[in-house]
């Protein structure tokens, strides 16, 4: 719901299959939430998922917290956190990476 025009967002799962079974395509997934006339479109070789109104979202595995390294984001979706690999690494990678907008933040 907060993926809208100009909005960044990471997805971060215990590994990528875990980010698009369940976060993107899954019953609760972000495909399946979408508001009709705006619904995303998954670039599986650019791990991204694309809104019409210019939202995007990318999928991160916490199996590699060095990929979080560089990106810029307005917030973040961590799930499964007690599944993480690495998860002080890729938390700490993802901090440095929420600095877009007034606000930004995880969930």
């Amino acid at each position: 719901a907060q993926v809208r025009r100009g909005v960044r967002c990471a997805l971060i799962g215990p590994s990528l299959h875990d980010v698009r079974e369940v976060m993107i395509e899954g019953p609760s997934g972000l495909e399946s939430l979408a508001q009709k006339g705006n619904r995303p479109t998954y670039e599986v070789s650019r791990r991204r998922l694309r809104w019409p109104d210019g939202g995007v979202a990318y999928a991160y595995s916490a199996e590699d917290p060095e990929s979080l390294r560089g990106p810029q984001f307005h917030y973040a979706w961590a799930d499964e956190f007690c599944a993480w690999r690495h998860p002080a690494q890729t938390l700490a990678m993802l901090r440095m990476g929420l600095r877009l907008g007034e606000k930004p933040g995880c969930a």
